[in-house]
């Protein structure tokens, strides 16, 4: 009896030792903190990025219909653009070797804040803490309120978002070629007209094709939804009626970011016009186009602090278009540095050589510059 007691005694200390340690608070913090002060730095970020995490590595989000695998391929250099990343913990629960952490990421870009809410699990792995899983809900995608296409077609609506997408960084070509597929897959997809006009009218100053896209989305209108409808009313049309319309159109997609754009463009008055676009980025705080627009109007207000703030940050967000460099600038142009709006209106070139409005204003300012010698 004593021999079995002694050998029950050894069993039960050796599987007490073959347990994992138990993770402590301040360790589990440490590692938070660690994980965010590494996530600002471009290319040198990735590797410590994958390393801080599981092997088995799962997420969910509000973007997938599921849960799924992390696939370290997928981690490229402009994740980490950030200015800042921080976690405000909430709550951290630890079950032995296992915590549960709560709280709210916090990506910051110079005064502007994106926000998710998080639930994490953080385990031990190969002597180090890890993320094992990771769920959370970004707090600007909370709404869902779009203008969503009217198509049966999958296809169809997968060329849409691209579409829009294009037509939010104000790319208006590639937002036509897009528009093209669109129409190829569902011929009734009256919004697709939207980004055929706008490279008609702005990009090619084709005001025949501009008559014929609209007449065109007009015709396409009789199976669209009625936010659809009172957008390409307002699209279409000018004065009170265009504002009639464009408001009957946010107040049934108020989240809808093009709706938004739009309206706020159409607006005369510029504090109305602000108001709108200070509302569209809380929702969307890193939506180009709203920045474009908000430093026009921050420079209708004499406010040039305010707006080389916005149209700086957009080519920050959407570097790789023509038009935030386009826009940058005017805005160079309107505080008399003619240099630096050369150099932007070069950069917009050199991404975009059709782009004809950049060298227009560089002939512009050489031009001024010739006179005046």
């Amino acid at each position: 009896m004593k021999n079995y007691f002694h050998l029950a005694t050894l069993v039960s200390l050796i599987v007490v030792g073959c347990q994992p340690a138990s993770l402590t608070e301040s360790e589990v913090r440490s590692f938070v903190d660690a994980f965010d002060a590494q996530k600002n730095m471009g290319e040198s970020s990735v590797e410590p990025f994958i390393s801080g995490l599981a092997s088995d590595f799962s997420f969910f989000n509000a973007r997938n219909d599921s849960a799924r695998m992390f696939d370290a391929d997928w981690v490229k250099a402009d994740w980490f653009d950030q200015d800042t990343t921080y976690s405000e913990i909430q709550m951290i629960q630890i079950t032995g070797a296992v915590a549960q952490v709560y709280g709210v990421s916090v990506d910051v870009y110079d005064e502007l804040e994106d926000r998710a809410k998080f639930s994490g699990t953080v385990a031990r792995e190969d002597g180090k803490l890890v993320w094992k899983r990771w769920m959370h809900v970004d707090v600007s995608r909370m709404a869902t309120t779009m203008m969503d296409p009217t198509t049966d077609s999958e296809a169809a609506e997968d060329a849409y978002w691209n579409m829009y997408r294009s037509l939010m960084r104000n790319d208006f070509v590639v937002a036509a070629a897009h528009a093209d597929t669109v129409l190829q897959e569902d011929s009734g997809v009256a919004m697709a007209y939207v980004a055929k006009m706008m490279k008609a009218g702005w990009v090619d100053g084709d005001a025949d094709a501009f008559k014929a896209a609209r007449e065109a989305g007009l015709a396409a209108l009789d199976n669209e939804s009625m936010v659809e409808k009172y957008f390409m009313t307002a699209f279409t049309s000018t004065g009170d009626e265009r504002i009639e319309a464009a408001m009957k159109s946010l107040a049934l997609a108020p989240q809808d970011p093009l709706s938004i754009a739009y309206t706020a463009y159409w607006l005369d008055s510029v504090e109305e016009s602000v108001a709108l676009l200070e509302r569209g980025l809380k929702r969307w705080p890193k939506m180009g186009a709203f920045h474009n627009l908000m430093g026009y109007r921050m420079m209708d207000l004499d406010n040039m602090e305010a707006a080389k703030r916005h149209l700086v940050l957009q080519t920050r967000l959407m570097g790789d278009a023509a038009n935030p460099w386009d826009s940058l600038g005017d805005y160079y142009v309107a505080v008399d540095n003619k240099e630096e709006a050369i150099k932007c209106f070069e950069k917009a070139l050199e991404i975009d050589p059709s782009y004809s409005a950049s060298q227009e204003k560089i002939d512009e300012l050489n031009g001024k510059t010739d006179s005046a010698s």
